[in-house]
């Protein structure tokens, strides 16, 4: 009986890693590319505007729309947290 014990739970802790990889790889993923999305917003506005002001402006799009794409990312993941979750009950 120990034996099926072990068994069952080297299995299980495997697949719990393997699940882990790819959750790590897909967030991963997402961070670079809000990142570079934001960072090409960033530029765009430096790059379309001649205006003086438009070096200082251009940490705050980043930021902005880094947190947009951050909002966006954070409420999917929920959405589908809570999908999985109502499909186990």
């Amino acid at each position: 009986m120990p034996e099926l014990f072990y068994e069952v739970y080297e299995r299980e802790y495997a697949n719990a890693w393997i699940d882990f990889g790819l959750i790590k790889e897909k967030s991963i993923a997402d961070q670079v590319q809000m990142t570079v999305v934001a960072g090409t917003a960033s530029a765009g506005v430096i790059a379309a505007t001649t205006a003086a002001w438009a070096p200082y402006a251009a940490p705050f799009v980043f930021a902005a729309v880094y947190f947009l794409l951050s909002w966006i990312n954070s409420e999917e993941k929920v959405k589908t947290a809570k999908a999985l979750n109502d499909a186990k009950t």
